[in-house]
């Protein structure tokens, strides 16, 4: 039986302001506020990052386009 990988939790210091508009703007996209944030990151430009990001959401979600 494969072992289930480890999660963890990391929390963000932002005004409840910048969360709640993100929240809005993640959900008007069809994202969770997690997914909007792990995809956020993958866009960085660190290959190993968007990996790891793709790994854990969805592939058929991606950031809105600017």
């Amino acid at each position: 039986m494969k072992d289930k990988p480890v999660r963890s939790r990391f929390q963000i210091d932002a005004s409840k302001a910048t969360r709640d508009y993100a929240k809005a703007f993640a959900y008007q996209h069809g994202l969770s506020l997690t997914d909007f944030v792990l995809l956020a990151m993958a866009e960085v430009g660190d290959s190993k990052l968007k990996k790891l990001v793709s790994e854990e959401v969805d592939k058929d979600k991606k950031l809105p386009k600017k």
